[in-house]
């Protein structure tokens, strides 16, 4: 996948006793990442294991998502959220997303 994270599953709780149950369970599960310092998101999928906790990182990516999620930008720093995406009918597109807000009005 051009668009994948690598998350730490290696560190769950009981990733020693359901190693295999837990890595078809997350392998290709969609995530976004957000930047709100820079207003941008990415969705990507969970492609790798990892990193090790020596390297100080809680997650890495590919280089498209840490290029378009701006994530070591001045006012970023490598600080942003990352959460699950429900998409059990497969909808949702990887790459960037917009995160720009258009109000409507609500009439009732």
């Amino acid at each position: 996948e051009k668009y994948y994270f690598a998350v730490q599953l290696q560190y769950l709780e009981n990733w020693h006793l359901q190693a295999e149950e837990l890595r078809s369970w997350y392998k290709y599960r969609k995530m976004v990442m957000i930047n709100p310092s820079e207003e941008v998101a990415v969705v990507g999928v969970v492609g790798d294991i990892g990193p090790s906790t020596w390297m100080q990182q809680q997650f890495a990516a590919s280089p498209e998502i840490i290029r378009e999620g701006n994530v070591w930008s001045q006012k970023t720093l490598g600080h942003v959220f990352l959460f699950f995406v429900d998409d059990p009918d497969g909808t949702i597109p990887l790459g960037p997303v917009s995160m720009r807000w258009q109000s409507r009005e609500v009439t009732v």
